[in-house]
């Protein structure tokens, strides 16, 4: 259903209140990963030519910075639109990292579909250098874009509560995303800048948001290296060349999202889950969910995302996600769930050849564990698995969750699992629901 949407109306404008985005190649050389731009390290340094660019344009680079820890580089810049009554379209930027000797290191080009009058945007690059390769400084080269000369669209995303959390295994800055349109965008570029008390930049980061859902907020959570602590955060958010806009519709109401619940443990491991319900006839592939982890103060603390392959007609899972712990230094209190339906597709398996049967937690430890059986009915070998438990209590409530992968099931076989749960006590009268799915890239038969 998304694929034919996708097809029938992102190609098209979306009105004068929504950004016309279209689904079409980009004139500038990009990666297989759609969700990134092409950046490469060059084995052997390449010596560099430009050329002199003496007309100028309406896009200039206001700040630039860079610096290097052990081989990753992150090279962060922000982009001004001199122009305050015109927007700027598909800016094409490249990022090249030169050595002492003016050799070329590391490159990356990028295209930013809007860039709205007077705006400031931000942008972020990570690139893995070889070892004993050291940038000596860094360059960002504005290529082409075009002045928008109708100038009817405005920019949709603002954000809410930045804020910074290195309580994390990787430190992270986060916020709430905000969609003014009626449309859903996808594949957003998300950029973060992170400023010290004198207002260097420090610190910076990157992410895609596979969907952005119309009039409406979602949290973001993005991965950042940093050279000492944050004082101030910046995000932001603009269409990149794999974007593109889908329209409300019933389509929303394929996957039906029952009875979701948390808890949070003292140490702020997050535990839950959800029935969900296909409610078409058809397969869905690729259904996506984001979980939002925040506090009381509206600060992110985590967010999660993913997507489950196969719903296989009318089924019901109970969903969990995988093992989520906000950062040490976040209070989390509140818990969002966002699902969007997959669309449908043929998948190599015509029905959900696994079943899990004989759920129960063993209380004998001072930590409970959860064990399951997972018989494979298929006369083939599944390389993995998924096994998502979701635990109530005796008032229908959801009080604890685990998730865990089987490694391989034998054809037409059992294979007897423990999954990790947490459990928010009391212990008695307990129900356990338990799904297992066969995730994105498990081979089967090999």
């Amino acid at each position: 259903m998304l694929l034919f949407l996708a097809l029938s109306l992102i190609l098209s404008a979306c009105g004068t209140t929504s950004l016309p985005v279209e689904a079409q190649p980009t004139t500038t050389p990009t990666a297989n990963d759609p969700s990134v731009s092409l950046e490469s390290t060059s084995p052997l340094p390449v010596l560099v030519t430009p050329t002199p660019n003496f007309s100028g344009g309406p896009i200039q680079v206001s700040e630039m910075q860079y610096f290097q820890q052990g081989t990753l580089l992150t090279v962060i810049a922000k982009l001004v639109n001199t122009l305050n009554t015109n927007s700027v379209r598909d800016v094409q930027l490249e990022i090249v990292a030169l050595d002492a000797n003016g050799a070329r290191i590391a490159q990356a080009y990028d295209e930013i579909k809007f860039i709205f009058p007077a705006e400031t945007v931000g942008v972020v690059r990570q690139f893995d250098l070889q070892t004993d390769v050291f940038t000596d400084k860094t360059e960002v080269r504005i290529n082409s874009g075009y002045i928008d000369q109708n100038n009817s669209y405005a920019q949709p995303f603002s954000f809410e509560v930045p804020t910074y959390f290195g309580g994390a295994d990787v430190p992270v800055m986060t916020g709430w995303l905000r969609n003014l349109d009626s449309v859903t965008y996808t594949e957003v570029v998300i950029n973060a800048i992170a400023y010290s008390k004198s207002g260097e930049i420090i610190g910076g980061g990157r992410s895609i948001m596979e969907f952005v859902p119309g009039e409406d907020r979602l949290g973001v959570s993005i991965p950042s290296s940093f050279i000492e602590q944050p004082e101030k955060v910046e995000l932001y958010a603009w269409l990149g060349p794999y974007s593109a806009a889908l329209e409300a519709g019933s389509w929303w109401n394929a996957v039906k999202v029952k009875d979701w619940d948390f808890v949070i443990s003292p140490t702020n491991q997050i535990a839950g889950g959800a029935e969900w319900i296909n409610a078409t006839d058809q397969t869905l592939q690729k259904t996506w969910y984001a979980v939002t982890v925040y506090d009381d103060g509206g600060q992110v603390n985590l967010v999660r995302k993913g997507y489950i392959d196969t719903l296989w007609p009318n089924e019901t899972i109970h969903f969990v996600p995988p093992e989520m712990f906000a950062p040490t230094d976040s209070t989390p209190t509140h818990v969002d769930l966002l699902v969007v339906p997959g669309e449908f597709g043929q998948p190599l398996l015509a029905y959900n050849p696994l079943r899990a049967s004989q759920a129960t937690v063993d209380f004998s430890t001072d930590q409970p564990i959860g064990k399951v059986t997972i018989v494979n009915n298929l006369n083939a070998r599944v390389s993995d698995a998924q096994v998502m438990m979701v635990i109530r209590n005796q008032a229908g409530n959801v009080i604890g969750s685990g998730f865990a992968s089987t490694g391989t099931l034998d054809a037409n076989s059992s294979l007897s699992i423990t999954v990790p749960v947490y459990i928010l006590p009391p212990y008695e009268n307990l129900t356990i629901n338990t799904s297992v799915i066969i995730p994105d890239g498990a081979k089967i038969g090999e």
